[in-house]
């Protein structure tokens, strides 16, 4: 469980978000993700922390998608890495490829790597971003719908930051410029998520580097994050 709420959350600000939500806000200059995006490929390291009052657990994830195009299809790339670590896909030929661990990186500036395939070109990146400071929630673990609820966080030297308040099934996600420290949600748009104090619920914020590169001719995505979340949640 712990696992997976990790992956969810961080998996949510790329190509292969795994739950619904009701999204609002934008920050300007935030690159476009997804099939859609006119990327050969995107990366994604992010480190994460989630807690309780009684249990803390570290993780780290490295996500990559490379697109075939004229028809954007999700590709291989042939042997993937990040941060030194070997990805595999997610769904076999033809679908992301993903690491996950317990853990920390040793890397600030996390370093990328494919051997290639008939439709991509072998390459190797290392970000110039930094992962950023992690930001931290800082506001109260229990949610009253009706009510609102200011969601506050430590400060972080991100490009972005989401803010997202999860019941377990359905969230409430909203992404504001990376210097941001406090985001509000109304009652309207708190109004899917489900009353109750399940494990699978919790609040999390993520903050987020972007950087684009040219490589061999084709241009490429790299997202370097950090996250924190908080799980079992009182919701009103």
């Amino acid at each position: 469980m712990k696992k997976t709420l990790l992956i969810t959350v961080i998996v949510s600000i790329t190509v292969i978000a795994c739950k619904k939500s009701s999204s609002t806000g934008s920050v300007a200059g935030t690159p476009k993700t997804g099939s859609s995006s006119n990327y050969f490929g995107e990366f994604m390291a992010a480190e994460g922390t989630l807690d309780s009052a009684s249990n803390t657990y570290q993780q780290i994830l490295c996500l990559a998608t490379f697109y075939k195009y004229p028809d954007s299809v999700i590709t291989d790339a042939g042997t993937v890495k990040g941060a030194g670590s070997q990805l595999f896909q997610l769904f076999g030929s033809g679908s992301p490829y993903l690491y996950v661990a317990y853990g920390t990186f040793s890397q600030s500036k996390i370093p990328w790597s494919a051997s290639g395939s008939p439709t991509v070109t072998a390459l190797n990146y290392t970000c110039t971003k930094t992962l950023p400071t992690k930001p931290v929630p800082t506001s109260s673990l229990t949610v009253n719908r009706s009510a609102g609820y200011t969601f506050t966080c430590t400060g972080t030297d991100a490009d972005s930051i989401e803010f997202k308040v999860d019941d377990g099934n359905f969230s409430a996600v909203k992404r504001l410029k990376g210097n941001a420290t406090t985001c509000t949600f109304s009652a309207s748009e708190l109004s899917t998520l489900s009353a109750g104090n399940s494990n699978d619920s919790y609040i999390g914020v993520v903050g987020t580097n972007y950087e684009t590169a040219t490589i061999n001719g084709k241009k490429y995505l790299f997202q370097s994050a950090r996250t924190h979340l908080k799980y079992k949640i009182t919701i009103l």
